[in-house]
């Protein structure tokens, strides 16, 4: 299947087989657990002061996620990115294609949790890439309610105790077929502020800064260096208007 005949008819996302559940054999523990942290993070509710700030120089990055968790009604439940970038000090890493975790501390591991929700690349539907003619994306499907509890999700390891002011630059290209709303997809950030306390900050597609992608059909949705600290500074008072759980803090 190529990216035109889906773009066709985008229901055909059902067609897209689910991964297998996956056996204690194949399934690393680290990344099952970092599954469950954002499960929970998605489902609790979230109970902070709104006009609280937060330094972002003295803030801990303690993780950062893509989060897809708009469903069908009355999205089209899915959304394709390619050219994934979160920048730390200036050096940007680019995932293009599956297992591109080369030259990088950081890494990418596609998952998800609930009904008809996960997140995997596939051929033939992204831009050019290094990978021969795989031309691979990174889809993200919701083929359920936005009420329903789950997500299409992508963790981003490696930030792990590094000062929030470091993260100069996130991005990714959508595809312009897919869901790009004010809460799906986001970069969920989870920081710990200075008291210790700890929040999650939200940054939607929708509210990012939008130029043209690096190919027709697909957009580049980006947050600068200033801007991430903008929403740091708010706390992450703000949640995502409509989704199956409303956000809130990692346990």
């Amino acid at each position: 299947m190529n990216a035109n005949s889906f773009h066709a008819d985008p229901r055909r996302a059902r067609a897209f087989s689910e991964p297998r559940p996956q056996t204690r054999r194949g399934l690393n523990f680290r990344s099952l657990s970092l599954v469950a942290w954002l499960a929970i993070a998605v489902v609790a509710a979230g109970a902070r002061d709104a006009s609280a700030q937060i330094d972002p120089g003295g803030a801990t990055i303690i993780g950062l996620s893509i989060v897809f968790d708009e469903g069908t009604d009355p999205g089209v439940g899915f959304v394709f990115l390619d050219n994934i970038t979160v920048e730390v000090n200036g050096v940007a890493k680019t995932w293009t294609f599956a297992g591109d975790n080369a030259g990088s501390d950081l890494t990418l591991h596609p998952s998800g949790f609930g009904e008809h929700s996960y997140a995997a690349w596939k051929a033939q539907q992204g831009q050019a890439d290094s990978r021969g003619s795989a031309n691979q994306a990174l889809y993200f499907q919701k083929m359920t309610a936005t009420a329903t509890v789950a997500a299409g999700v992508a963790v981003i390891g490696g930030l792990e105790g590094l000062p929030a002011s470091s993260l100069t630059g996130l991005s990714w290209e959508h595809r312009d077929d897919g869901h790009c709303g004010a809460g799906a997809p986001r970069w969920n950030l989870f920081v710990e502020d200075a008291s210790g306390s700890r929040h999650t900050i939200f940054l939607g597609c929708a509210t990012a800064e939008h130029s043209p992608g690096g190919a027709p059909g697909w957009t580049r949705d980006s947050y600068a260096a200033g801007a991430i600290d903008d929403f740091i500074r708010v706390g992450g008072g703000q949640v995502p208007p409509i989704r199956g759980g409303s956000g809130g803090v990692p346990p």
